[in-house]
C-alpha cells in the first residue's frame, strides 16, 4: 500500500471519530445541558487533516507538518478528556 493511501485512511478515521465525539457532545448538551467543548475535537481533527495535506505538498519543509500535528494531538487529547469527564457525570 502506498503511503498516501494510508494517510488518506488515517485522515478519514480521525475525522469520523471526531464527528462521533462531537455528536455525543451535542447529545449530552441537548439532554443534560452539559458543555463538552466539542469544538476541540473538530479543531484538532482539522489541524490533523491540515498536517496531512502539508506533508504531501512540495516545497514545504519536512518539520512543518509535525509542528501542526503537535497542537492537533493536544487539542484532540483535551477534547476527549472533556468528553469523558462530562460523560462520567458529577458522581464517580
Amino acid at each position: 500500500m502506498s503511503a498516501s493511501f494510508l494517510a488518506l485512511i488515517e485522515v478519514f478515521g480521525v475525522a469520523s471519530l471526531s464527528l462521533v465525539g462531537i455528536g455525543i457532545g451535542r447529545f449530552y448538551h441537548m439532554k443534560f445541558g452539559e458543555r463538552t467543548h466539542g469544538w476541540l475535537l473538530g479543531l484538532g481533527a482539522g489541524l490533523g487533516i491540515l498536517g496531512q495535506i502539508l506533508s504531501f505538498l512540495p516545497g514545504i519543509p519536512a518539520g512543518v507538518p509535525d509542528l501542526v500535528f503537535v497542537p492537533a494531538s493536544v487539542l484532540l487529547l483535551v477534547g476527549v478528556f472533556w468528553l469523558w469527564f462530562v460523560m462520567m457525570g458529577s458522581r464517580r
